[in-house]
């Protein structure tokens, strides 16, 4: 499990717990009749313990469908591994995969689709493409360094 989806699913638990807390100090206390909490009516002993599992259980079948766009839920992992240079393959997994891809198949529409970008595009145009950005790529030119953008260029333009 990731550190987002564990931290997500430790906050619903904690919401939970203080969910059931608050509730059953209102009815102990008989909280419930003060008037700003007229509005909020107690329930029934056994429907409340039911209603915050079943809150639980939806959280957690959302959670569990959170990302799982069909593939595996790391990035490093891919049913087709990339091949190319070791470090220009962990370059691009690092640093394109989230809207390229993990078998260059592109996830911000057909222009992010990289598996033929060689035969659309030259060596330099994917250079500058990199360095500069484009209509939904942002420039990556103050975040990798030259030789990492033209590893990544070169290899980019091997796809043909």
């Amino acid at each position: 499990m990731s550190a987002p989806r564990a931290v997500f699913l430790v906050a619903i638990i904690f919401v939970g717990v203080l969910f059931l807390i608050i509730s059953e100090t209102r009815r102990r206390f008989k909280l419930y009749k003060l008037p700003i909490l007229t509005a909020i009516r107690a329930r029934p002993a056994l429907r409340r313990p039911a209603a915050a599992l079943l809150g639980l259980g939806i959280a957690a079948i959302l959670l569990a469908a959170c990302g799982s766009g069909g593939g595996s839920s790391s990035p490093a992992a891919s049913s087709k591994p990339l091949e190319g240079p070791e470090e220009t393959v962990k370059l691009y997994r690092t640093s394109c995969i989230s809207c390229h891809g993990t078998e260059l198949q592109g996830r911000m529409g057909d222009e992010s689709n990289l598996q033929k970008v060689g035969s659309r595009m030259t060596e330099d145009q994917i250079r500058a493409q990199i360095e500069n950005g484009g209509s939904l790529m942002p420039a990556f030119s103050g975040k990798l360094k030259p030789d990492q953008i033209d590893a990544l260029a070169s290899w980019l333009a091997g796809h043909k």
